[in-house]
């Protein structure tokens, strides 16, 4: 089957009104539909498109799309916590670097302890907090 630009439209408007939402994922299932549909041998695209639709599962759209929310909140809460513990770990390696300095009267102990104290002020802490918040509100 041969599929036109209107059928590609239909079929991305048709999985918005199902409640695909997210750009992506939307664009990802006309693919994954339009491949399906190109190999289908029925010549009737709305009949193809249905069988089509029910192969991925008609009724289990949304929850495809809250699946596919909870696993980029599960990315992005995983790339957070790794930047906090590269951030809080820079904090306390010059905070410490920094005490060292200034017990041995070495230069640069002040620099040190400005930039440890201030990368542990406007980085760690906001991230502490604000994941506290996220976690807070999602066992709401």
């Amino acid at each position: 089957m041969e599929l036109s630009e209107q059928h590609i439209e239909y079929i991305q408007k048709d999985l918005s009104l199902r409640g695909i939402t997210i750009n992506e994922l939307n664009e990802s299932l006309v693919d994954h539909i339009c491949c399906s549909l190109e190999s289908s041998e029925i010549s009737d695209f709305n009949q193809a498109y249905l069988e089509s639709i029910e192969k991925f599962g008609s009724g289990m759209l949304p929850q495809i799309q809250k699946q596919t929310k909870l696993l980029l909140i599960t990315q992005n809460s995983i790339i957070m916590k790794k930047t906090f513990y590269i951030v809080g770990f820079l904090a306390a390696f010059l905070i410490s670097s920094g005490i060292l300095f200034r017990m041995q009267h070495w230069p640069g102990a002040g620099v040190l302890l400005v930039l440890g104290v201030a990368i542990f002020n406007f980085g760690v802490l906001p991230m502490y907090f604000m994941d506290r918040y996220r976690n807070s509100v999602s066992s709401q």
